[in-house]
């Protein structure tokens, strides 16, 4: 019975299709008073596997946009002819209100006298809450003449012919048109020339001087002139020997443990977001994703949420820990820089990721090219002003510019809530640690408490696959600071130890008990969304304790892993992650992280067919991702970041010019260290501020120094260029 009802559903479709072309041939006639068939061949055509969840029948979008029509003419100008115009359209069956959180395994209600049969129909209608999530879309080709409503009706004949209910809707007509850009894409275009501009200037009077100077170990008197410093910061020359110097200082060598733990979680970042961020409808055998979540090794990528918080716990850490380093030297934090510093550091690179989101119409086009990009592009022009003031997080949340990025929002507030720790354990320790276990428990309650009333899942599970349901969650409780409070406290905690007691020594046993301790904590959090993502129910008790104990129980591991390795005790796995590959990677993270979701949505919008659903094209996709994400990083790192944090020196470390600004009435002042701001930095790049004995032409005697003293030239020893020390292990990461 079962094959006869496909048998019978094919042939209907078969029969319906030669109807359906007949059918718009008429209709597509009556718009420009003449048949064109040949249009059709650009046409979405029904294919094999729609029962399998192959919806998306796109045609061929480049053969349609390049028609011409000379035989027509363009009935608004007759001197003009008609070209072939592109509508993509979209067919949801009529379903009763989509439920909040359905899950992969939800069946509806209302459909349960069907889908017990075993018939095809049974099985179309158990597995009728997948079009909630996915559409039946087709495009079509048609004259330029014809309208919106003429393709709405031409498309509208095929549920009608198959007898099915339903909405179809056109969501977008397409010509091929002249190049055009809006005010915004020029003002942003022309912010990339200026910096471009500045970085073809800045190298080329750096190299000028390098090849001038020669063996000569003394600076020339124009590096010596501000207005030279501040070109030279946009040397790609010099922004580039930095990012690639391994050089470790003997004094914070024990620190670079934080490269390899930063490169391993930013990489498990984009492999989760490459699923996450995947468009299903441009999938054939779509129904196949069911069976992902309910995998035991895919909890790993499932449940990846939880990799964000080793971040926040090392923007804890490294914060704390710069801040005590500097209070050794001198007394008392600057709360007004403390907050700036972070600012300047991270909103360059920021600004300009949201800047490429709104140039990304320029770079292309495709079936799905408007239905995925327009709506990122329009929240973008909208409420980018809550990015840059790190708010965007709680204004405008359901509209946000660029999802990933509320975790710069919750990393700012977090900064400047660990002020209420920070700053009584610079003088009370005790009571700084009391306001910080108080703070961490609190939040967590806090976090557990409202996923109580909401009656939230224990976390944003795998098993929910439609957007609206992730935001729906994500919103109110993991894109806010209390959910994450816990491990940056835990992680200034783990600061504070690096500071005061920098070289435990731990016994052996007590090392291999503790691996296998925090191993077992972290492992119990991650897989522990294994019973849930195979439909397992849970309690609202047990969910309020997972959603508010689980990322502070994952902090505990990566707490005990990094106390282990930068105190000396780590072993074999402290090597691994302080392996100088690391270093240059590490550094480029904090601008990966921001860049790699704009590459796969423009994967995903560049798409002009359905991709096979299997890990092997999944992972292809992810090197590519990779690959591409990490040169872009690379650009944007030597154009709008490395020359902020060279600017940073000059404007706020040592003045301009070559005299200290203290002395400008001594003709040879004394030697003096340049004053130095502290070390507060993102949790994705990190450095140490260090010291640079300043002679009296006003350079420094190193070379890659962390975020930079101004782009000095290197020191010269035997004619050779000098790389000097670097600024620590984990500078500029």
């Amino acid at each position: 019975m079962f094959v006869e009802d496909r048998v019978r559903v094919t042939s209907s479709i078969i029969l319906f299709a030669e109807r359906a072309f007949e059918d718009s041939v008429v209709i597509v006639s009556r718009c420009v008073q003449i048949k064109v068939r040949k249009v059709l061949d650009a046409w979405g055509k029904p294919g094999g596997g729609m029962f399998e969840g192959n919806l998306g029948h796109l045609g061929d979008y480049d053969e349609c946009v390049n028609l011409d029509i000379p035989e027509l003419k363009d009935p608004d100008d007759p001197t003009k002819h008609q070209r072939g115009k592109y509508c993509l359209s979209q067919f949801q069956p009529l379903l009763p209100k989509k439920p909040q959180l359905y899950t992969l395994f939800h069946e509806i209600p209302e459909l349960a006298n069907i889908s017990a049969k075993g018939t095809s129909f049974g099985a179309t209608a158990k597995n009728a809450h997948w079009f909630y999530l996915l559409r039946f879309r087709m495009g079509a080709c048609v004259p330029s003449a014809c309208t919106s409503e003429d393709v709405q009706n031409i498309m509208s004949q095929i549920p009608k012919q198959l007898h099915i209910s339903g909405t179809t809707e056109i969501v977008n007509c397409e010509t091929k048109q002249s190049f055009t850009v809006t005010n915004g894409q020029i003002g942003a275009l022309a912010v990339i020339a200026l910096f471009a501009f500045l970085v073809f200037i800045g190298t080329t009077l750096d190299v000028i001087t390098v090849l001038r100077q020669g063996d000569d170990p003394e600076p020339s008197s124009i590096s010596k002139k501000t207005f030279y410093r501040v070109l030279v910061c946009f040397s790609a020359y010099s922004n580039y020997l930095k990012l690639i110097n391994v050089t470790q200082k003997e004094d914070t060598k024990h620190l670079s443990a934080v490269n390899g733990v930063r490169y391993i979680t930013v990489t498990w970042v984009i492999v989760g977001h490459s699923y996450l961020y995947a468009d299903y409808n441009q999938m054939t055998q779509a129904m196949r994703l069911s069976l992902l979540p309910p995998n035991f090794l895919f909890q790993a990528v499932g449940n990846a949420m939880l990799t964000v918080d080793t971040f926040f716990l090392m923007s804890g850490m490294l914060v704390t820990y710069g801040v005590l380093k500097n209070q050794e030297k001198r007394k008392g934090l600057n709360v007004f820089m403390y907050i700036f510093h972070r600012f300047w550091r991270l909103t360059p690179p920021y600004a300009m990721t949201i800047a490429f989101m709104i140039l990304t119409p320029i770079l292309g086009s495709g079936p799905v090219w408007k239905i995925t990009l327009d709506p990122l592009i329009k929240n973008c022009q909208a409420n980018w002003w809550t990015n840059l003031l790190y708010v965007n997080n709680y204004v405008n949340t359901y509209d946000f510019c660029l999802e990933h990025t509320w975790y710069l929002g919750v990393d700012m507030q977090l900064h400047i809530l660990g002020l209420f720790v920070l700053l009584p354990l610079l003088r009370w320790p005790k009571l700084g640690a009391f306001v910080g276990v108080v703070l961490t428990i609190g939040l967590a309650a806090v976090a557990s408490i409202i996923n109580l009333i909401h009656d939230f899942p224990p976390s944003m599970l795998g098993l929910f696959p439609d957007p609206e349901d992730r935001v729906f969650v994500e919103v109110p409780t993991y894109f806010k600071p209390y959910a994450h409070a816990g491990p940056y406290f835990v992680g200034m905690l783990l600061g504070y130890i690096l500071v005061k007691k920098p070289k435990i020594v731990i016994p052996q046993w007590i090392r291999t008990c503790g691996w296998l301790f925090f191993s077992a904590l972290q492992c119990s959090v991650l897989y522990g969304a294994y019973r849930w993502n195979n439909g397992y129910p849970w309690t609202p008790t047990i969910a309020a304790v997972y959603a508010g104990t689980s990322k502070l129980v994952w902090s505990f591991g990566i707490f005990w892993m990094l106390l282990v390795c930068l105190t000396g005790n780590g072993g074999i796995i402290n090597r691994i992650l302080s392996w100088k590959f690391w270093v240059p990677m590490a550094r480029l993270s904090y601008v990966f992280y921001l860049l790699h979701p704009l590459v796969i949505w423009v994967h995903e919008a560049f798409s002009h067919h359905n991709l096979y659903t299997s890990h092997y094209f999944w992972i292809y996709n992810i090197l590519g991702h990779y690959m591409v994400s990490m040169v872009l990083s690379l650009i944007v790192s030597l154009t709008f970041e490395a020359p902020f944090l060279a600017l940073e020196k000059i404007l706020f470390g040592g003045g301009g010019g070559g005299r200290d600004r203290d002395s400008s009435r001594e003709s040879t002042p004394p030697l003096k260290k340049v004053p130095e701001l502290p070390n507060y930095d993102s949790e994705l790049r990190t450095r140490t501020f260090t010291h640079a004995k300043q002679h009296y032409e006003g350079h420094t005697n190193g070379g890659y120094r962390n975020g930079g003293e101004g782009l000095y030239r290197p020191t010269r020893e035997n004619g050779h260029q000098k790389g000097g020390q670097d600024n620590g292990t984990f500078c500029r990461l």
